[in-house]
């Protein structure tokens, strides 16, 4: 699916420009505010930038999984990074992010067979009472405006009346391919020649496709049946 892109475009070009430009002036005692469920991280936190050219920078970073853009902070205003062709990997609390096209993939696990996260969420409005005791609900689609100001700012909360449900895709890497997969039958179509030993190994371990080191730990075993 496309991504849906506003006005901020030039703001965001223009804030990375200056982020490259000089170096940022960093709090080392206080990372920032606590966030809201749409981004990846509790809070904005110190992480880095590695440029392909070989240059490295420093920020208050985290991730929004709702417009799928890697967000930073600098001098009170938050912004999302751009050029992202220009990127190698960004680097929050140890966990590793590549620029994808348009949006950042988390780099789960390197080997032979990898794995790679594609954080991503909706958000749903709580809507209006219709009568009857229900309500009418919006989703992402209607309401992305409300993430971004009009002066191309990302605010750090959510309003309200809005919460979030987590449309996060996992892609394995094999043979040189991506494919994604998010239930245990799409997994299990991977990998056909496995499938009977991947069941086992599901049900003995209570494997859970919705966690990250339960995948983690079931790609680390399909890397050892493929030895």
């Amino acid at each position: 699916m496309k991504l849906i892109y506003f006005n901020h475009f030039q703001v965001s070009l223009m804030a990375f420009a200056v982020f490259f430009g000089f170096s940022l002036q960093l709090n080392a005692q206080k990372d920032s505010e606590k966030s809201s469920p749409h981004y990846i991280f509790p809070t904005f936190t110190k992480g880095s930038v590695v440029m392909k050219d070989g240059n490295t920078k420093q920020a208050i970073l985290n991730y929004n999984t709702v417009t799928q853009e890697m967000i930073f902070e600098q001098y009170g205003k938050r912004l999302a990074l751009d050029k992202l062709e220009t990127i190698d990997t960004v680097i929050i609390q140890d966990r590793k992010f590549i620029p994808v096209g348009e949006v950042f993939y988390e780099v789960a696990l390197v080997a032979s067979i990898s794995l790679f996260i594609q954080h991503k969420s909706d958000l749903i409005s709580e809507g209006k009472p219709i009568g009857y005791g229900t309500k009418k609900q919006t989703t992402s689609s209607t309401i992305f405006s409300k993430l971004i100001a009009p002066d191309g700012l990302y605010p750090l909360k959510l309003p309200d009346e809005f919460y979030v449900i987590n449309t996060s895709v996992n892609w394995i890497q094999k043979d040189e391919s991506m494919v994604k997969f998010i239930t245990k039958r799409q997994f299990l179509k991977i990998f056909k020649e496995q499938e009977n030993k991947l069941k086992q190994f599901i049900k003995e371990n209570k494997i859970n496709l919705k966690v990250s080191e339960d995948i983690i730990m079931l790609v680390n075993y399909c890397n050892e049946l493929v030895l």
